[in-house]
């Protein structure tokens, strides 16, 4: 359990970064941005980073290809779309419920001459059209149980309108158990968050051509 002198030692290293490396660039990737009180209400949480190593030791079980494409869901301020641009992803995307969020992202990624790689989308999650495109999925515990219950139910119907093997990427699980209710994911991997004291669950959806057939 993470104490009170360790938040402070995270928060102020993350803010160091802020103010060194990122803001006189013009970046604005590490500071938190909580919910307010509707959008917490509404059952969607704030933003928080992931950090850099951790999603690299992540992405390190699998080997990527350009027919792979990369889903954040909740993407806050874009700093794992930055990251995922590292792979030879053929589509990498951003869906944010926050519009101030959005902005950020989309700022960001600009600065850095991503803008044409990676797409951000400012709206409801629940209500987005192209989950059927991608394999890859990542989540930093962007909803409360309920609507992280529809998005399940959004993603089985995505894998039933096209069959296809899926990772589902949950950092902070706080609702694994609803992953394995759904008897779609098995969970594969496990990687913890020395940094942000997270675990981080690697689920997959493994998709067998021959038993659909």
């Amino acid at each position: 359990m993470e104490n009170g002198i360790q938040r402070y030692r995270r928060y102020l290293r993350f803010l160091l970064v802020w103010i060194l490396k990122e803001k006189p660039r013009g970046l604005d990737f590490t500071m938190r941005k909580k919910a307010s009180e509707s959008e917490f209400a509404a059952g969607y949480h704030g933003y928080s980073v992931t950090p850099e190593m951790h999603f690299r030791k992540v992405m390190s079980y699998f080997i990527i290809s350009p027919t792979d494409n990369f889903l954040d869901v909740g993407c806050g301020k874009g700093s794992v779309l930055k990251l995922a641009s590292e792979y030879p992803f053929g589509r990498i995307e951003g869906v944010e419920y926050q519009a101030d969020l959005a902005q950020i992202a989309r700022k960001n990624l600009k600065k850095l001459a991503l803008d044409t790689r990676i797409s951000i989308v400012c709206m409801d999650a629940l209500k987005y059209n192209d989950y059927d495109m991608f394999q890859y999925f990542y989540l930093f515990n962007p909803f409360g149980e309920d609507l992280f219950s529809k998005f399940l139910d959004i993603v089985a119907e995505s894998i039933a309108n096209k069959p296809r093997s899926i990772v589902l990427i949950y950092h902070n699980p706080l609702y694994h158990e609803l992953v394995l209710k759904s008897n779609l994911f098995k969970l594969k991997y496990e990687e913890y968050d020395h940094l942000k004291n997270y675990w981080t669950y690697i689920y997959q959806y493994e998709y067998n051509k021959k038993e659909s057939v």
